[in-house]
C-alpha cells in the first residue's frame, strides 16, 4: 500500500486522530469532498427556495410532507445495508491481501533443494524464479490497471526481461481458448524434473516440496452524510484493491521486489554463509541490552497472581484421595441430586393443581400413594393423590384408568 499511517497512530494520544485527518493522500476527506460539496449546495438551494419562493401558507403543507418522508426514510435500514456491504468488501479485501504471493519462501526452497554452483544449476534456479514472476505479472496485467499500464502487451514483458523471444513464441503457440497463466508454471515443473534426472535433486521428497510451492453546512446532517458516504467510499476503494487509487496494492512493486529478491537468493546469495563465531549469549553474565531511558521500565510479561503470597492460615492441606472411592461418592451424590430435583418438580407441579374433582371429566388418570386425598389436574384427566403434609416420593407411579378385572 502506498499510504502508510501506522507511525501516526503508534501511540495512544489525543492528537493521533487529528494527525490522520491532516493526511490528504488516501484519506476519506479526499474521497467524499466532491459529493459533500454538491450535497451542501443542493441543501442550501432547497432551503432558499422554501424561504424565499414558496408562500408562507404553503410551507405548512410542505413541512408535513417533509416530515412524512422523513418518517418513511426510517423504513430503509441504511445502516444495516451499508454495514453488510462494507463487511463483505473488507473480508474480500483481506482474502486478496493474504493471497498476494511473495517470492522468498519458494526462492529459499529452490536454493536449498537444487544444489550446485555450476552454470547449469545457476541457470535452472534463475529460470524458475523468472518464470514464477512472469506468471505473476501475466495475472496482474489482467486485474491491475497499474500493471496493465506498465505492461500493455506481452512484448513489453519481453523488453523488461521477464521473457525471451523464443519463450514468447512458444507461449503464443500454445493453443488454448483460455488464459495461459499456467504455462510458465509448467516450464518450472519441467526444469525441476530435469534437475532431478541430472542428480541435482537427490531426494524425491525435495522434488515434491518444490512442486507444492507452485500451487499456492448543516453540521449534523452534513456530518452524517460525510460519515455514511465516507463509509461507502472506503468500501468502494477496497472493492478493487488492484486499481489506481492511493491506497490500492502496488502490483508493480511486488513484481520488481520478487524478481530482484528471488534472483539474489538463488544466485548471488546461494550457498553463502558467514564465518561461524561464538555468540555473546553463551556467557551467562551477558544480559539483554536496553536504551538508558528504558532501563527503569522493563515491561515484564507477568501474570496478575504471580506476586500473591498465600497466608499460612489459608493454605489447604494436601491429602491422598482414593480414586475408586471418589468416583463412587461422586456417583452417589449425582444420584441424590437427581432425586431431589425430581421431588422439587413434583412438589411444584402439585402446588399448581386445583383441588377437587370435576363431574364433567368421568375418566381420570391418577397418581397413587399409600394414603391421602386426591387433587384434580387442571391440565386434563390427571388426578394426583399424595399424603397430607408429605412430599411426593420417587416411588410414586402413574397408573392409567384401572381396567376391570377378569
Amino acid at each position: 500500500m502506498t499510504v502508510s499511517y501506522a507511525l501516526s497512530v503508534s501511540s495512544a494520544r489525543y492528537s493521533a486522530f487529528l494527525r490522520l485527518l491532516r493526511k490528504w493522500k488516501g484519506s476519506v476527506v479526499k474521497a467524499v469532498w466532491a459529493e459533500l460539496l454538491v450535497w451542501i449546495c443542493l441543501y442550501a438551494l432547497i432551503a432558499m427556495i422554501i424561504f424565499w419562493v414558496i408562500p408562507i401558507e404553503n410551507r405548512t403543507a410542505l413541512r408535513k410532507e417533509a416530515d412524512r418522508l422523513d418518517n418513511l426514510l426510517g423504513i430503509l435500514d441504511i445502516k444495516f445495508m451499508l454495514g453488510f456491504f462494507v463487511t463483505i468488501v473488507v473480508d474480500r479485501w483481506k482474502t486478496i491481501l493474504q493471497n498476494i504471493s511473495f517470492i522468498e519462501t519458494v526462492a529459499l526452497s529452490v536454493s536449498t533443494i537444487i544444489r550446485g554452483t555450476d552454470d547449469n544449476s545457476r541457470l535452472a534456479r534463475r529460470s524458475i524464479i523468472r518464470y514464477l514472476v512472469l506468471s505473476q505479472a501475466m495475472v496482474y496485467r489482467d486485474i491491475s490497471m497499474r500493471v496493465r499500464r506498465r505492461f500493455p502487451t506481452m512484448k513489453s514483458l519481453m523488453e523488461a526481461g521477464f521473457i525471451f523471444e523464443n519463450e514468447l513464441h512458444e507461449l503464443e503457440q500454445t493453443e488454448t481458448g483460455y488464459n495461459k497463466y499456467w504455462v510458465p508454471i509448467n516450464w518450472c515443473n519441467s526444469i525441476v524434473w530435469r534437475m532431478q534426472e541430472q542428480k541435482y535433486i537427490e531426494a524425491p521428497v525435495s522434488t515434491n516440496n518444490v512442486l507444492n510451492w507452485y500451487r499456492c453546512i448543516p453540521l449534523i446532517p452534513a456530518t452524517s452524510f460525510f460519515l455514511y458516504l465516507g463509509w461507502m467510499k472506503v468500501a468502494e476503494a477496497l472493492l478493487n484493491p488492484f486499481g489506481e487509487d492511493d491506497d490500492d496494492f502496488e502490483g508493480n512493486w511486488v513484481i520488481d521486489k520478487n524478481i530482484k529478491t528471488g534472483m539474489q537468493i538463488v544466485d548471488e546469495s546461494h550457498a553463502e554463509c558467514p564465518i561461524l563465531n561464538i555468540d555473546q549469549f553463551s556467557d551467562p553474565k551477558f544480559g539483554p541490552m536496553y536504551p538508558s531511558i528504558l532501563i527503569d521500565y522493563p515491561h515484564v510479561l507477568q501474570g496478575s497472581a504471580a506476586d500473591v503470597v498465600i497466608p499460612e492460615s489459608e493454605k489447604s492441606k494436601m491429602v491422598h484421595v482414593d480414586s475408586k472411592t471418589s468416583v463412587t461418592s461422586g456417583a452417589s451424590e449425582t444420584k441424590e441430586r437427581r432425586e431431589s430435583i425430581i421431588r422439587r418438580r413434583f412438589r411444584r407441579l402439585s402446588s399448581r393443581l386445583q383441588l377437587g374433582r370435576s363431574d364433567s371429566h368421568p375418566k381420570v388418570q391418577s397418581v397413587k400413594s399409600p394414603g391421602g386425598e386426591s387433587t384434580h389436574s387442571a391440565f386434563g384427566n390427571l388426578q394426583f393423590v399424595t399424603e397430607e403434609n408429605e412430599d411426593p416420593r420417587p416411588e410414586m407411579r402413574i397408573d392409567m384408568e384401572e381396567k376391570p378385572k377378569k
